[in-house]
């Protein structure tokens, strides 16, 4: 997750629109953690960068993304050594890692 997203996440006015966001990021995300993001972002306290990546991200997990347009929806190619973005389908063999 980075801080541009993190910052598109806090202007969403409801948790479908935080969904909606999700999506068009490609980040896997279920109506009900987009619920539980939405109440913290807008409650007393905000979710750090870390609790904001725990719950989107899967745990605290680090996951690959595509250096050229931030997707975490990639896939190794074994065969070649490489990283394919399934978004943008840019090649490369060093991921940013979320």
């Amino acid at each position: 997750m980075t801080k541009e997203m993190l910052e598109k996440a806090k202007t969403a006015k409801s948790a479908e629109e935080l969904l909606e966001m999700a999506k068009e990021a490609e980040i896997e995300l279920s109506e009900e953690k987009a619920k539980d993001i939405f109440s913290r972002l807008n409650s007393d306290g905000e979710l750090s960068d870390e609790e904001l990546g725990a719950v989107a991200g899967g745990c605290g997990e680090s996951y690959p993304m595509c250096p050229a347009c931030y997707s975490p929806n990639v896939k190794y190619e074994e065969n070649y050594s490489r990283y394919r973005c399934k978004r943008c389908h840019y090649v490369f063999t060093e991921p940013l890692m979320s």
